[in-house]
């Protein structure tokens, strides 16, 4: 009988984390840690979201010639990819990489992806531009003034496009969402979600309400298919290809 007792095995209970666990797992932010370059860099952010508070962008954007798009084009991909620079260096000083974005090799699945998240995109942006005319605060259309009108301008556009979809996507989804749940050791995705997109439309402040409502829900879009594919990629080829498309449908 006591034979049969040592062999009698006693089932251990399994330790499942999920939630915040799983996130630092999956998104390789197991080496995170806090740097005073994090808290730099967040100063940073909220001054490069504030732009959209600046007035007079609407009248000036009335007076552009080619020259002076060309000239906006050319700085807007110098100034996106110093901010990329420095968020990278942000990262390396908080020991972590790219990885920890959710940038790692592309995979044909993210194409796919990246469809399916534009024809969302375009539903979602015109419900939304419906939406904020019907309560009176339609998008102005000012913005078509800066796409480009010779065939220069839109061969740099391409450019422009690109540097927007994957700046803007490592900025915006990858490191701010990943960065704010890592420091809230939040459970779940709403709070980063939340917090990602509204930077994400604040820049287009000057626009209005209406203005900052459409391109915050478009952030939320992208958002979702980052939480849900778990990859960057189909929000960078999605975002990129949706502002180069500009050129054929102007807002």
């Amino acid at each position: 009988m006591d034979q049969n007792l040592e062999k009698i095995e006693i089932p251990q209970p399994q330790v499942t984390h999920g939630g915040y666990h799983d996130f630092r797992r999956d998104f390789n932010m197991t080496t995170y840690q806090t740097s005073k370059m994090t808290y730099v860099f967040a100063f940073l952010m909220v001054l490069y979201v504030s732009q959209g508070f600046l007035g007079g962008q609407e009248d000036f954007l009335s007076t552009l010639n080619e020259g002076m798009r060309m000239f906006i084009y050319i700085t807007t991909i110098a100034f996106q990819w110093f901010i990329f620079g420095i968020m990278y260096i942000t990262m390396r000083t908080e020991n972590t990489d790219l990885s920890s974005l959710a940038l790692n090799r592309i995979r044909t699945i993210d194409f796919a992806w990246s469809f399916a998240t534009l024809l969302v995109l375009a539903v979602t942006g015109v419900a939304m531009s419906l939406f904020v005319e019907f309560i009176g605060h339609p998008m102005p259309g000012e913005l078509a003034m800066l796409l480009p009108q010779d065939l220069l301008g839109k061969f740099v556009w391409v450019g422009v496009s690109f540097t927007a979809g994957f700046c803007e996507e490592t900025l915006f989804r990858g490191y701010i969402m990943t960065r704010i749940r890592e420091m809230g050791k939040f459970s779940n995705w709403t709070i980063p979600v939340i917090v990602s997109s509204i930077a994400f439309g604040l820049p287009h402040a000057y626009q209005g309400i209406g203005g900052l409502i459409v391109i915050t829900s478009l952030g939320v879009v992208f958002a979702l298919i980052y939480i849900r594919t778990k990859s960057l990629w189909p929000a960078v080829i999605a975002h990129s290809l949706l502002d180069f498309l500009n050129i054929f449908f102007p807002q």
